[in-house]
């Protein structure tokens, strides 16, 4: 598996919100006194910061508070008219049971929050990194934040295990900003020519966000698996592999070899084999078989 944690946009990537946003900039740029031309520029910003939008506007900085109440008075009225992309719905839905998901927009909280509950997605992502709780993309700070996060769970992430999947320039430049890999959608906002560089994926189907991190690692089913040679990364997919081709060739008990530091392997190994329901017990391995440098797994063969 190349990728532990999918980190993904809202709009344009996950909800097809353009018109609710487009007649919302619109009806608030009334109450501004816009212009039509700078409400038309303001549209073509979707994925910036409101504040940076409000400014096209015409609306000073002094002003901003009462420009988020007014815009956000017309989103929300028109907010459960967004739709999920075709196939989003499923693919996150599967995605849940893969790899880890959190979210990283340029939307409130309650915006993010609500649109995600609206469409049952929000119990799918762990972390939602938003304009009014971390920084705003294109600044990296947002996914150290989330990286925090899962740190915080015993789940220690680097940008490399991070695979960003969005529809803007916004997006790409943030990916590139902290040093993880960019899936590009293109039934967004924004075309490949909008993008400053070119994507490490061109995702023109959601299902193809299954399919680009499903790799097959074959292992050599003994009563032991080894994982000194394995990246961090593959760990995870290589751990769930072993388990279910052990439990198939009827090995009620196995011993996963880790190495005996505090780092990513271990902790992996062990939430795979919590959430593992075959798998009845696990502990330290005795002195004799690797000491705390493996663990035992004992499975339900049943």
């Amino acid at each position: 598996m190349k990728y532990l944690l999918y980190i993904f946009d809202i709009d344009g990537t996950l909800i097809d919100s353009r018109s609710t946003i487009t007649q919302a900039l619109y009806d608030a740029g009334a109450e501004f006194g816009s212009s039509r031309e700078s409400i038309e520029r303001a549209s073509a910003m979707i994925g910036q910061t409101l504040d940076t939008i409000l400014n096209v506007m015409g609306v000073p900085d002094d002003r901003l508070e009462w420009g988020r109440q007014v815009y956000r008075k017309h989103y929300f009225g028109y907010i459960d008219r967004e739709k999920p992309y075709p196939g989003i719905a499923e693919t996150v839905r599967e995605l849940s049971g893969r790899v880890l998901l959190s979210v990283a927009t340029n939307k409130g909280q309650n915006g993010a929050r609500r649109t995600l509950e609206n469409h049952g997605l929000l119990k799918y992502f762990d972390y939602l990194a938003c304009a009014d709780n971390s920084p705003p993309k294109p600044d990296p700070g947002s996914l150290t934040q989330i990286l925090e996060f899962y740190a915080g769970q015993g789940k220690h992430l680097d940008p490399s295990d991070c695979l960003v999947i969005g529809d803007s320039p916004y997006d790409a430049e943030y990916a590139s900003n902290a040093g993880a890999d960019f899936a590009l959608v293109t039934w967004g906002f924004f075309t490949p020519e909008n993008v400053p560089f070119e994507p490490d994926y061109l995702i023109s189907e959601p299902k193809q966000l299954i399919e680009l991190n499903d790799e097959t690692v074959t292992v050599e089913i003994t009563w032991e698996l080894d994982l000194h040679s394995y990246a961090p990364k593959d760990v995870k997919k290589t751990v769930m592999n072993y388990l279910d081709a052990a439990r198939e060739n009827g090995l009620r008990t196995v011993k996963i070899a880790h190495g005996k530091g505090r780092g990513v392997q271990k902790e992996i190994v062990r939430a795979v084999l919590s959430e593992t329901p075959y798998v009845l017990r696990h502990y330290d391995a005795p002195d004799y078989l690797g000491g705390f440098g493996a663990t035992i797994a004992e499975l339900d063969i049943e």
